[in-house]
């Protein structure tokens, strides 16, 4: 069972668990969604990017777009992640 104490930042690593659902932010402090899934690269383990789930038309279902993890930031202030580019739909 993984720890929640891995979003402390004092903590050198984080649990998947503690990413899916935090809320993602674009720098002018518009939600943009939340981690549904982060993409990893099989061979070296990398984090590539997560796929964020976003609402929908008129706030009805929802779809799904992808966001490089380099372009994420943790904001503490926030308790989220700001984005530093626009995602892509999937």
């Amino acid at each position: 069972m993984a720890s929640t104490t891995t979003r402390d930042l004092a903590h050198p690593i984080i649990s998947s668990e503690d990413v899916e659902g935090v809320e993602v932010y674009d720098g002018h402090g518009r939600k943009l969604g939340t981690v549904d899934h982060m993409m990893i690269e099989k061979v070296s383990g990398r984090v590539v990017s997560v796929v964020l789930k976003v609402k929908g038309f008129f706030g009805l279902g929802h779809s799904h777009a992808e966001l490089p993890w380099s372009a994420l930031k943790y904001n503490t202030r926030l308790n989220a992640f700001e984005a530093e580019t626009t995602p892509q739909s999937q």
